[in-house]
């Protein structure tokens, strides 16, 4: 049963992601930007993503190509995906739901994953922005939720810029306010090595010398010296 459950979602993964990798590859014209990877506009796609795992490439739909700076948000969202892998990641939150396909918890553990890594890249193309680039990049992803086509799926490998309302109230939540987080880590970093450090320290202290006279020693043929006398059997 757990080996019929798990084949039915490799294949039911495989599908998916074929299918769409179809859908967005028809029809798509390359589109001549400055970038490190290959770009192309779909008719396909709801939202920019990046598509391929060991030819990875970033694929816009018209949204995107209303204006240079949104342009230039989508591009830097999917460079931020590409430079972290998320597409391995992505590969790996498949075979743990192939594997657990029975665990609720797995599932809902690869769901968080894929809105972490959205909320990463969200901060790591918004790195040094300011409160106007901030509030165009909220109003992007806003414009992408309006969009027929579905945003995300645990069953695909590609990342797709868009994401549901649930998770996009986090998103924009974040995007809103400045990150202050390196302090903070610091800090944290710093009273758990502290910590570690103080029990290390506690348990040191706490172990027993070993007794420097002999009463109560145990010799090998189980007799006990008290010191004073012959030994007494034990």
């Amino acid at each position: 049963l757990w080996l019929a459950g798990a084949a039915a979602g490799v294949a039911l993964a495989l599908w998916r992601n074929l299918a769409f990798a179809r859908r967005v590859k028809r029809g798509a014209v390359p589109v001549e930007v400055p970038c490190p990877l290959p770009v192309y506009l779909s008719d396909g796609l709801a939202s920019p993503c990046l598509l391929g795992l060991f030819r990875p490439a970033i694929y816009l739909c018209d949204g995107a190509l209303t204006s240079q700076a949104g342009l230039d948000m989508a591009l830097a969202h999917e460079l931020a995906h590409w430079r972290a892998g998320d597409r391995f990641w992505a590969l790996l939150r498949l075979a743990c739901c192939a594997v657990h396909w029975f665990d609720p918890l797995v599932w809902l553990g690869a769901w968080l994953s894929v809105q972490d890594c959205e909320r990463a890249c969200d901060h790591r193309a918004l790195k040094g922005a300011g409160p106007e680039v901030r509030e165009a990049y909220g109003l992007l992803l806003l414009s992408y939720l309006s969009r027929s086509a579905p945003g995300h799926s645990l069953l695909l490998t590609s990342s797709p810029m868009a994401s549901p309302l649930r998770a996009l109230r986090g998103r924009i939540a974040l995007i809103g306010q400045r990150p202050r987080y390196k302090r903070a880590a610091a800090i944290l970093l710093a009273l758990c090595a502290a910590a570690a450090c103080l029990a290390a320290c506690t348990g040191a202290e706490e172990e027993t010398a070993l007794p420097s006279s002999r009463e109560g020693a145990v010799d090998p043929a189980g007799m006990v010296e008290t010191g004073d006398g012959p030994g007494v059997t034990g």
